[in-house]
């Protein structure tokens, strides 16, 4: 089942959520296989190894990210045991053409205590996500060419890339 959170509209977190500050050290299986991402906007991927949706969402929003100018946050969440397996999330990135040192992309390897602290229902589950760090468009379930994605796509692209201005200040 796919389901689209518009928290713009009015729903379960509005106003808009305002997240925990990403994973900073390793969950049991790693941590940050690449450098973390710049302050937000994001857009990000909680995903596992073996899933399959979580995979075409990984390939579908990887490319809309690049073209927005948005980093993607893939933080993996071990589903099963085997996602565990030293270098199986990697070797995955590798297969999808998304590997570690992608230019934008920046890659968790075990956000478990994220995904409970921010309440993760399901895989894949993607955010996006301003830059005040509040989930404004949440996407449970697939990424694929269907209308939720696309509506979450027009999300993203609405996110505010600019940084915050300060009156009186030069």
């Amino acid at each position: 089942m796919v389901q689209l959170l518009d928290f713009h509209r009015g729903g379960p977190l509005d106003p808009p959520r305002l997240l925990p500050p990403l994973p900073e050290g390793p969950g049991p299986a790693g941590g940050w296989l690449t450098e973390p991402p710049p302050e937000p906007p994001w857009l990000i991927a909680l995903w596992g190894a073996s899933c399959w949706y979580c995979k075409k969402g990984l390939q579908a929003l990887a490319p809309a990210a690049r073209a927005l100018g948005i980093p993607l946050v893939a933080l993996h969440v071990p589903e099963f045991p085997a996602d565990e397996a030293p270098g199986y999330p990697e070797r995955v990135l590798e297969e999808l053409g998304l590997p570690i040192g992608t230019p934008g992309i920046h890659h968790h390897r075990d956000a478990r205590t994220w995904a409970e602290w921010i309440e993760m229902r399901s895989w894949p589950t993607f955010l996006a996500v301003d830059r005040e760090r509040r989930a404004t468009f949440v996407l449970i379930g697939w990424a694929g060419e269907d209308q939720a994605c696309r509506a979450f796509l027009d999300a993203v692209k609405a996110l505010d890339r600019n940084p915050p201005t300060f009156a009186g200040r030069a």
